[in-house]
């Protein structure tokens, strides 16, 4: 069956309107690389398909015929709220689907007095090993409204085999009382599960705070009349599968003790399949079996090592002197046990030597070069432990694009950001199994755990790859340049883009997720699938933001139908202001050209009396207008990529700019020139020539 991947799921009527605006009004600039090996076009990845684009709860890989060859798979949204289970196998022309899907949980009408009630009713598949081959085990959990019961029930168990080429219910068990928690474990080591079932208990009225356990056996057609323990722990703690942590060849149950006593405790099936709880006597926060022992994450978020051997005391602790850890697994490396620790906050992965503990044995191990741009973020590389294990089925673990132990000499494998392994599936383990699961932590674990409703993914999706094109190294760093429109280069490999932001257009293989991050980088605003053209445009709209010119970081990242991952990340300043603008004319002596000169963002278009004019990479300009010998004004015009715009009108003069004189002190000696001139030009009276004898006038009068 080959899956519609051509939907966009969030937001195609903005991409195509902002797309439009764009393309009428903005500019087109190439690929933006950040790093010289940037990509701009994903890589093709032939053979690697979207299987199926429902709504998925849960995706697991197992062996229904007995074949050898493992089929998918999955609990899916069928019709309304139905949730159906669906496989699919792979034969001589691809990959099909088993029949029909199966309705597990009816979509829900008005409830009734005395209806089954499958509101939030917890659904889940198990997968179990039996007499060396698989089994896929259907958990389901509806409730009975019944007032004069007061009792939810039942617990109902059913395995989905395939029989004339279609996948049926095989019922296992009779209806029991509802359950807590169900887990998959081989208590005894025969190489056949056992189911352990769990129930709390309201206190006894003292300090103990009891659970009821049931162990249910198989008998090769089905589940034996499960045997009942009253365990005196837990009161709401589930058991968790521990491991085989006393050598004897079975493995043990764990509970961590959270009410009454904090403890670590040790589940054990005893003769007559009755269980056996063993204190260890300390406080942890996790646990798991490790050769002869447990190895725990303390208080402190310290690992330790613990010799546990079975019926006697927990040893002293082993330091590891790994802060803020968590414990990963065992593996087997060169024909030795390996832990597998990682530490936080530098986000390295520790082999542990389990001969000598201390030393930690070889050096921390990185993340793959291709996962290490999705350090932070929502969509992270997966980190956990293979489900079904690695190519030879052995316990293997995925560390952010590196499998241990690796089955090829770079040991790189996909980096899964955004995806988490189903396991190797198909003949000869020949193809690769991923549910796309953005902003899931951890998938849900097949061996089992509480109960609890099925939660739906969003944008989920389950794709195949070929194992050799899955598991080889991703050819670059994860870094992507796609092709923009709507936005503007400017200083330092910053982008300017208007307020209805700018479009990236995605080419990638079919079926690819393209994760949109929110300003807040811890979250993803939007998700989409890369259609069957290959090509999607995103729009990529700017925040809300209450200060001018706001700045922030757009990102998106693609994960690829084989896991493989990249990113793409912009530094965006929106332009919500008209640009700044400065401006100033000079008139050459003579000349009828006068020069303006002015600064603006470098990223302005200037026009200077209606003219282009070509910036400098600093924004500066410098532009000549004939103007005739009497003052006239020249519009100075800068418009950013947005469409801000902002205008100056200056004034100037050809030939001869006399504006610019210093008319003062010209005035002040024009006038005194002129005040010399005046009275150089004044005419001046003389007293008449007078004769001897002339009468003097009275003034001449001398009187003696």
């Amino acid at each position: 069956m080959m899956p519609d991947c051509g939907a966009i799921l969030i937001g195609p009527m903005l991409a195509a309107l902002v797309l439009a605006a764009a393309v009428a009004g903005g500019s087109v600039i190439p690929p933006m690389p950040q790093v010289p090996n940037a990509v701009a076009v994903v890589p093709d990845e032939p053979g690697a398909f979207v299987l199926s684009n429902a709504l998925t709860y849960q995706a697991v890989a197992a062996d229904l015929d007995a074949d050898g060859a493992k089929e998918v798979v999955a609990l899916v949204r069928g019709d309304g709220t139905s949730i159906d289970a669906v496989a699919w196998s792979h034969g001589l022309f691809g990959w099909y689907q088993l029949g029909s899907p199966i309705e597990v949980v009816p979509t829900l009408a008005p409830p009734g007095q005395g209806s089954v009630m499958w509101a939030d009713a917890p659904t889940r598949l198990l997968v179990r090993d039996v007499a060396g081959g698989q089994r896929v085990t259907l958990v389901r959990q509806p409730r009975l409204n019944e007032p004069d019961i007061g009792a939810e029930c039942c617990l109902l168990l059913h395995d989905l085999v395939i029989s004339a080429g279609t996948l049926h219910l095989l019922p296992l068990a009779e209806p029991a009382a509802s359950m807590e928690a169900i887990s998959v474990l081989d208590f005894d080591g025969d190489g056949t599960d056992e189911l352990l079932a769990t129930q709390s208990v309201p206190p006894l009225g003292d300090t103990s705070y009891p659970t009821d356990a049931f162990v249910y056996r198989w008998n090769g057609e089905q589940f034996d009349a499960p045997t009942f323990t009253r365990l005196p722990i837990g009161s709401g703690d589930s058991p968790f599968v521990l491991g085989d942590s006393n050598a004897d060849g079975g493995e043990e149950a764990g509970i961590i003790a959270t009410l009454g006593r904090p403890d670590v405790y040790r589940i054990s099936l005893t003769d007559g399949d009755v269980l056996v709880a063993e204190a260890g006597g300390i406080i942890a926060t996790a646990a798991v079996a490790v050769s002869g022992g447990i190895a725990v994450i303390g208080p402190a978020d310290r690992a330790e090592l613990h010799a546990w051997p079975r019926g006697g005391a927990l040893g002293p602790a082993v330091d590891l002197r790994i802060p803020a850890a968590s414990v990963l697994g065992m593996v087997n490396l060169d024909g030795a046990a390996r832990l597998l620790v990682r530490q936080a906050g530098r986000d390295q992965l520790h082999v542990v030597d389990l001969a000598d503990p201390p030393s930690r044995g070889t050096e921390p191990l990185e993340w793959s070069a291709a996962a290490a741009p999705f350090a932070s973020g929502p969509v992270r590389p997966f980190i956990g432990e293979m489900p079904g294990g690695g190519m030879d089925g052995a316990p293997a673990v995925l560390y952010a694009g590196r499998v241990i132990p690796a089955d090829a000499a770079e040991g790189e494998f996909s980096t899964l950001a955004g995806a988490m392994p189903i396991g190797f599936v198909g003949k000869d383990r020949s193809w690769f199994g991923l549910l796309h699961a953005p902003g899931l932590l951890a998938p849900v674990d097949p061996a089992g755990g509480r109960l609890g409703p099925p939660v739906p993914i969003p944008g989920s999706a389950i794709s195949l790859a070929p194992t050799a094109l899955a598991g080889g190294a991703q050819p670059d760093e994860a870094v992507l340049g796609p092709e923009i429109f709507g936005a503007t280069p400017i200083n330092d490999g910053e982008i300017a883009v208007g307020t209805d932001g700018f479009v990236a257009r995605i080419e990638a293989p079919p079926g690819s997720r393209v994760h949109e991050f929110d300003s807040d980088p811890s979250v993803i605003r939007a998700l989409y699938v890369v259609p069957e053209s290959g090509r999607l445009d995103v729009a990529l709209v700017a925040p809300d933001a209450a200060v001018p010119n706001p700045r922030y970081r757009a990102v998106l990242s693609v994960t690829t139908p084989a896991g493989r991952a990249y990113l793409a990340t912009w530094d965006v300043r929106v332009l919500t202001e008209p640009p700044s603008l400065e401006a100033s004319v000079s008139t050459p002596f003579g000349s009828s050209a006068v020069e303006v000169s002015g600064r603006s963002v470098p990223y302005a278009a200037i026009s200077v009396g209606g003219r282009p004019v070509v910036a400098e990479p600093d924004g500066t300009f410098l532009a000549r207008v004939d103007l005739p010998p009497w003052p006239s004004d020249v519009n100075v015009v800068a418009v950013d990529p947005a469409g801000n715009r902002a205008a100056l009108a200056i004034s100037g003069v050809g030939f001869f700019d006399y504006r610019g004189l210093p008319w003062i002190p010209i005035t002040v000696l024009l006038v005194g020139v002129a005040a010399v001139v005046l009275f150089l030009r004044v005419p001046r009276s003389s007293p008449a020539p007078r004769q001897i004898g002339d009468d003097a006038v009275l003034e001449e009068i001398d009187l003696d």
